[in-house]
């Protein structure tokens, strides 16, 4: 069987320049001994085209990489694809559309501005940047720094420029207790964890808090207790199936099918045998002097301070039980004196 000669044009120049290129064609000698360099002048090859002093290996036609290929510097890919894994011990420079078919370790600082494909998994132990698309199928590691959008920051692990869009699940562990939303020139929103108050968000901007609006069609709290320890200002309407318990309350106007009002000492008192009830006489003298019921307070006082609605029951209260003593007292009165009036009648027939 007659075996085919291997011919490979090889233009081997010296540091005096490419115009002294010597040409070796070779079927069976040792390529290593044409690319040593003579009397320490340096190599420059040239496979395919013409050797150039820009590098020191120039290649024109496609290349088959059968083994390992190791680049000790930059590596600039012009092209389109690498068909098995791709590890990196320097920095790779991505200029067209890259699409690397096996895992790929990047342990440099790598760039890539088409749009990059790795469906097999992605580790990075290095700043890389990423200006277009990558899409990433298998399990994905970044030990460095990695800026999306925009060159990597030393501060920050991960740092993106531009909007980020999540479908699915989320979970971030902040570090430091704390996770934060900047917004710029409007504020910021901060989840917090402190040990005295539990987990805290907080709308803060150059250290004061602002104000959080939550817009939503409904809000619904499933477990535990909402405290507010401010103000709350509703403008709707607020419905509560349950019970409300408020320790004080100022409001124009409430409407409610029913208040349970809490009184420790009901006006019952007032049926004490030793309480001191006022005759209608001495009410009456009070009234004109003062032009209000004893015991009650004044317009004046109430438009001044205001008055409780437990507190204002029980003095009502309390008015109603007296008025019944009296009513009981004139009905006796009123009964003493019918029945003389019919003694009366019985002498006069």
């Amino acid at each position: 069987m007659k075996t085919k000669s291997l011919m490979i044009g090889m233009a081997v120049a010296l540091s005096s320049g490419v115009a002294n290129a010597q040409y070796w064609n070779s079927t069976n000698g040792n390529m290593l001994d044409a690319l040593n360099a003579t009397n320490g002048r340096a190599v420059y090859v040239g496979i395919g085209v013409a050797p150039s002093t820009s590098y020191r290996l120039n290649v024109s036609g496609g290349t088959n990489l059968q083994g390992t290929a190791r680049v000790g510097s930059s590596l600039t890919v012009a092209g389109k694809s690498f068909l098995s894994a791709v590890t990196a011990s320097s920095d790779i420079y991505g200029k067209g559309k890259l699409t690397i078919d096996g895992y790929t370790y990047l342990n440099g600082a790598s760039t890539f501005i088409g749009k990059v494909t790795m469906p097999s998994g992605f580790s990075a132990t290095g700043p890389s940047t990423i200006t277009n698309t990558l899409n990433v199928g298998g399990n994905t590691t970044f030990n460095g720094h990695v800026g999306i959008g925009e060159a990597p920051i030393d501060s920050k692990v991960l740092y993106v420029k531009g909007d980020v869009s999540v479908i699915g699940g989320m979970s971030v562990n902040a570090t430091g207790n704390y996770f934060n939303i900047g917004l710029t020139g409007s504020g910021g929103i901060t989840f917090k964890n402190e040990s005295s108050t539990g987990n805290t968000i907080s709308s803060n901007h150059q250290g004061k808090n602002n104000s959080l609006a939550f817009k939503a069609s409904s809000f619904t709290f499933t477990a535990g207790n909402v405290s507010m320890k401010k103000n709350l200002d509703v403008t709707g309407k607020i419905t509560c199936h349950n019970e409300i318990e408020v320790t004080a309350l100022n409001a124009d106007a409430i409407k409610a099918r029913d208040l349970n009002l809490e009184l420790p000492n009901a006006a019952d008192y007032v049926f004490d045998e030793n309480y001191d009830l006022k005759s209608l006489k001495e009410v009456e003298t009070y009234v004109k002097a003062n032009k209000h019921l004893p015991g009650v307070p004044s317009a004046s006082e109430i438009a001044e301070n205001g008055m409780s609605v437990s507190q204002m029951s029980n003095i009502l209260l309390e008015k109603v039980e007296e008025l019944t003593l009296h009513l009981i007292q004139l009905e006796k009165e009123n009964q003493n004196l019918k029945e003389k009036v019919e003694e009366l009648n019985k002498l006069v027939k």
